[in-house]
């Protein structure tokens, strides 16, 4: 849209009107052309946003497309400015992965879990937050199942919104916290319930789920044989 000859309307006054955000992120490369996409690095967004100098234009962060692109997101959050959180609206939050598009379920406690929320506990303190609605998570969800990914995403909100440095999460985000998914005491008690699984069919003397009859039963004529 040239200065000196104009072709279309000021989209600030179309997007100002509607208090609509107008949000870019780094393009899904194609495999041959990882390295190749122009204004690719949300570092390069951030300056472009910041420089515009316009309320509803706002830059997102996508795991996915910036590791597809071959930028480490950790080395890019580090050289954001310490204001760089504060012009960032959206982060897609899912499994990050170079392979594109995946869009796979998050599990409670997996390498994925806590890289998740080490990335985005830096983006909190180059200033993103979501509590008044200044920035959003979204959840993408490709053909693969959800599973435990609300669960998950749950527990870095949670942890976030009380600033727990990554190294100083409870067990309670790992999921093995007494109540949680993977609790010791879930754990044992599956155990119980299933330790005696290999007998069953085993036993000669009629059984009742790995066990012998009751007294009842063998007071009953023909009870024993």
């Amino acid at each position: 849209n040239p200065i000196d000859e104009r072709k279309y309307p000021d989209p600030k006054k179309i997007l100002s009107k509607a208090k609509m955000y107008f949000v870019i992120e780094t393009p899904m490369a194609s495999p041959g052309t990882e390295n190749l996409m122009r204004l690719a690095n949300p570092l390069q967004f951030y300056y472009l946003v910041k420089h515009t100098v316009f309320k509803y234009f706002r830059y997102a962060f996508d795991f996915e497309h910036v590791l597809g692109n071959y930028l480490d997101p950790i080395k890019v959050i580090e050289h954001l400015p310490e204001d760089g959180g504060a012009y960032l609206k959206v982060v897609h939050f899912g499994w990050p992965t170079a392979i594109q598009p995946a869009h796979m379920p998050l599990y409670v406690g997996s390498e994925q879990h806590q890289y998740l929320y080490k990335v985005l506990w830096m983006l909190r303190q180059k200033g993103f937050t979501c509590e008044k609605e200044d920035g959003y998570l979204i959840y993408e969800r490709g053909a693969a199942h959800i599973q435990q990914s609300i669960l998950a995403m749950r527990l870095i909100v949670k942890f976030l919104e009380k600033n727990v440095e990554p190294d100083k999460l409870p067990l309670e985000f790992y999921g093995i916290g007494t109540g949680e998914i993977a609790s010791e005491e879930r754990q044992l008690r599956a155990i119980k319930k299933h330790a005696r699984d290999p007998l069953k069919g085993l036993i000669a003397i009629p059984e009742e789920e790995y066990t012998f009859l009751g007294r009842a039963a063998m007071a009953k004529p023909g009870g024993a044989e």
